[in-house]
């Protein structure tokens, strides 16, 4: 079953030329679902949701590297250590996939500003680990009686 499912889902683990190629068809196959699910009247999966925001779409593909493909392609070099430079692929993806959402996510500062008028929505991340050190901590309410 590991070997089906690994190619099954070997798109991440081919070069990131190739892969980026692959992800970019799944997604488009992704929305194009979700499109058709709606158009039916059918509930649409919430991570085929939103696939028209570039951002949003690099989060998809990172989640699915970092919870099921890391993992799966650690137990096919586990079996076969001739592998190795697949899941090293894998790797490389999330990175790309970890630059483009750090790229397109607007620093923090622009999306407290624009969480304020409702043009950015979802929740607040840092860009960078640099301005999460220099970000204050956020201060919670105290219930007082």
């Amino acid at each position: 079953d590991v070997l089906i499912h690994s190619a099954d889902l070997s798109g991440q683990a081919l070069k990131p030329e190739l892969a980026q190629q692959w992800g970019q068809r799944v997604i488009q196959e992704f929305k194009d679902l979700a499109a058709k699910e709606s158009k039916e009247g059918l509930p649409i999966a919430p991570f085929m949701q939103g696939l028209e925001d570039p951002l949003r779409a690099a989060k998809t593909q990172q989640t699915f590297i970092s919870y099921v493909l890391l993992p799966l392609w650690g137990t096919v070099v586990d079996i076969f250590p001739e592998l190795k430079f697949l899941h090293e692929n894998v790797h490389e993806n999330l990175r790309y996939y970890n630059c483009q959402i750090e790229s397109l996510t607007p620093p923090l500062d622009l999306q407290r500003n624009s969480s304020e008028n409702g043009s950015i929505t979802g929740p607040i991340t840092p860009k960078s680990s640099a301005k999460r050190r220099s970000a204050s901590p956020r201060r919670l309410p105290l219930d007082r009686d």
